[in-house]
């Protein structure tokens, strides 16, 4: 028992290298470190089984043999795969590791039971080396002196054990192949790492000294049997590599802390972004060179003495992201407004996240300056609201509409105003749709000559409204992105308007232009009925005894009154004849003229008179009943079928102008046929008629025009087509009530 204590102590030492290399995986789970457990378990088996077999013989001794070379045979092979890079390749490494571990197994089992056949051992010797070699090339990238030398060393140990097989000696095969395999781990243990660190160096010469003990033991044997050692002695260099190993993990570990630590500083110190570490309480422990620039201060001292509180801008926003901080424990993009050291306020964006330190919790954190985004973001809400504000509130038509599907996304007011629609009429909708385009073909010239130029500009343009009435548009429209959809922005400013006051400026022009023509005409026209009616007088006196000329002359009078009255309305027309004006009192006078004009209107149609106005008028009586006359008079041809006309009368402020007199609202509203618009455009001109040549002069209207515009006066014409007109007149009251009213 005594005699076992140092193979216990060997056994003990084994168990404590087998928990210590257990004890790191738990922080390095690599596949090299549990190539080397299971490693070193062979070779506690390998001490176990060789210490078992002291006390046994026979067929039980033979099996712990076979047990305890087999294991050391199987070490040395997972030592040399652990080291090489085919561990990356599970299955290929597993089947390296049966190429190599088999054929050692069936070798030393074959030699443990005394089989004597020499083409197995052959056999084995083959298969293990060929598993070698591959080891090694897989472990090298590229052939080099290194990998030529592992290849003769396999070579020269393959022909040495085949000739001592041949010369019945195979259990020199067995120890030659330990020396190599040994021999190869070291090898390759320094190839692999390539450092003269203690760890390194210690496991390569221990590889090769643990490869040394069995043909020097084998020497020591057969040359000087007279000199024993102790087992143990042979047993020392597995405790350096055992070491070596440890000392290598270590070594690895501290590495990889270093090259952390050197990236962490990298990425701390040259980070663009400022990195800083705080405590809860907002003491900064520590900040990079970009914390220094953003906030402004000169020195890292400076910065370190800093109150972090006092570096927002609003010093409630500290708690709050304090609180938000704990919620979470991780703030992604968290929006803060600070301050630098002068005072000068900017935004930051921050990612920060609570870290546990020696029992005592810090903020790690990282801050961007997005002041100039903010600052875009701002002038893009402020542009947005301003073009809203415009696109809102313009007094001409707005519109955005998609170029996708050409459907309207959004109209203003003045839009909707202008076409009569409601928005939900129009929003999702095209300009087809809606009827504002009535020829496709002009739609898609459109469409080609926006896309080729990208914008069109003042393009004069006929479009509908709701209620299908003819407009005219003069359209603007630009190619832009909205929202990242393409989009077409258009304006239009509505002419119809002005078309129409333009229209009325033209006739005005050519009624002034008839109207001096008309003037001069009816001066000398009323000449020449003075000459003929002065000379019929004369044949009228001369012939008295002739029945039959004074019926000619009574003729002839009466067609030169006729004439005389003609020319009478055409100077009316064009305001050469002069007025007798007087104040006249309006209700009585169409209370008067209603006799007169009921039997002009015939039985047929119906007059209503509605007089309430109560005021009085500056005005030629004459021409007054011109204008009655002729107003009843066109009523009465729009009705050749009967209908209802009524005269009203009323008092009030007329918004013409700023600061207007109170006018009277005369109105002659008729059932009749109505006019259509072009009709109504013409109904002042002269000689104008719907009527057949020889019913009328078409002067009638066109008198009343002239006799309004020499007045001062306004008329105003409503029509539609099957219902009837609308003629209203304002005249300015001149009574004391008037005035009344009017300073009031």
């Amino acid at each position: 028992m005594i005699n076992h204590i140092p193979s216990y102590i060997t056994m003990f030492a084994l168990v404590c290298i087998i928990g210590m290399f257990l004890s790191i995986k738990r922080r390095d789970d690599s596949i090299r470190v549990n190539y080397w457990i299971f490693a070193w378990f062979l070779v506690f088996i390998h001490f176990g089984a060789e210490l078992l077999g002291e006390d046994y013989s026979g067929t039980f001794s033979k099996i712990i043999q076979s047990v305890s070379v087999s294991a050391l045979e199987l070490s040395a092979v997972t030592f040399l795969m652990s080291l090489s890079m085919t561990f990356k390749a599970r299955r290929l490494n597993h089947l390296l590791l049966c190429l190599i571990a088999v054929p050692a197994m069936v070798y030393v089992n074959c030699l443990t039971w005394g089989v004597t056949a020499h083409w197995i051992y052959l056999l084995c010797i083959i298969l293990a080396s060929l598993g070698s070699l591959t080891v090694i090339s897989y472990f090298l990238s590229k052939i080099g002196f290194f990998i030529v030398y592992l290849a003769i060393v396999c070579s020269v140990s393959l022909v040495w054990m085949v000739q001592n097989v041949l010369k019945d000696d195979p259990e020199f095969g067995l120890y030659y192949s330990l020396t190599v395999l040994f021999a190869l781990s070291g090898l390759v243990y320094w190839r692999k790492y390539r450092r003269f660190s203690a760890g390194v160096i210690v496991s390569s010469f221990g590889f090769l000294a643990w490869a040394s003990v069995f043909p020097t033991a084998n020497w020591l044997s057969n040359s000087h049997p007279d000199v024993i050692l102790n087992k143990e002695i042979w047993n020392i260099p597995k405790f350096f590599v055992a070491a070596g190993m440890l000392l290598t993990l270590m070594e690895e570990q501290a590495i990889d802390v270093r090259k952390a630590a050197l990236k962490y500083q990298s990425l701390f110190e040259l980070n663009i972004a400022a990195v800083y570490r705080s405590t809860m309480e907002g003491r900064l422990l520590e900040c990079n060179p970009a914390f220094l620039k953003m906030f402004g201060f000169t020195s890292k001292d400076q910065a370190l003495s800093a109150n972090i509180p006092d570096l927002f801008t609003v010093r409630e926003d500290r708690p709050k992201f304090i609180q938000d901080l704990y919620k979470t424990g991780t703030l992604y993009n968290y929006e803060i407004a600070q301050q630098r050291a002068d005072g000068g306020r900017f935004w930051a964006l921050d990612s920060a996240k609570l870290v546990n330190e020696h029992e005592q919790e810090t903020i790690l954190g990282t801050l961007i300056d997005i002041t100039p985004q903010k600052k875009a973001e701002t002038e893009l809400r402020l542009s947005e609201e301003r073009f809203s504000t415009v696109f809102r509130k313009s007094p001409i038509m707005c519109s955005i509409i998609k170029v996708e599907d050409a459907t309207f996304l959004d109209v203003n007011e003045t839009f909707l105003t202008v076409m009569l629609r409601s928005k939900d009429e129009i929003i999702g909708k095209t300009a087809m749709e809606l009827g504002l385009w009535k020829d496709i073909e002009r739609r898609n010239d459109f469409d080609q000559e926006l896309r080729r130029r990208g914008s069109v500009q003042n393009m004069h343009m006929p479009y509908f409204d709701g209620l299908g009435n003819r407009k005219e548009g003069l359209y603007s429209a630009e190619l832009t992105y909205v929202n990242g959809m393409e989009c077409i922005i258009g304006m239009m400013v509505d002419l119809t308007e002005q078309k129409s006051l333009e229209q009325k400026a033209q006739q005005v022009q050519k009624l002034e232009a008839v109207g001096l023509l008309a003037g001069g005409i009816a001066h000398d026209f009323n000449n020449i009925l003075g000459i003929i009616s002065g000379y019929v007088e004369l044949l009228s006196n001369q012939a008295r005894d002739s029945q039959k000329a004074t019926v000619y002359s009574s003729v002839l009078l009466d067609a030169v009154n006729r004439g005389a009255d003609l020319t009478k309305q055409l100077l009316n027309f064009s305001k050469s004849q002069p007025f007798q004006s007087e104040v006249i009192e309006l209700d009585p006078l169409l209370n008067q003229m209603a006799g007169r004009l009921q039997s002009m209107l015939g039985e047929n149609i119906k007059l209503i008179m509605v007089s309430e106005c109560g005021e009085k008028i500056c005005m030629d009586p004459v021409q007054f009943e011109h204008v009655l006359l002729n107003l009843t008079m066109n009523a009465k041809d729009a009705m050749p079928n009967g209908g209802r006309l009524t005269i009203s009368s009323s008092f009030g402020p007329m918004n013409f102008e700023k600061n207007a007199p109170n006018w009277i609202k005369l109105v002659f509203s008729d059932t009749g046929h109505g006019m259509d618009t072009s009709t109504k455009h013409r109904v002042f001109e002269p000689f104008f008629s719907t009527k057949e040549f020889s019913a009328g002069s078409g002067l009638g209207l066109a008198t009343v025009y002239g006799i309004v515009q020499q007045a001062g006066w306004k008329i105003d014409v409503e029509s539609e087509v099957g219902i009837g007109s609308r003629f209203t007149l304002f005249m300015p009251a001149v009574s004391t009530r008037s005035e009344k009213i009017t300073k009031h």
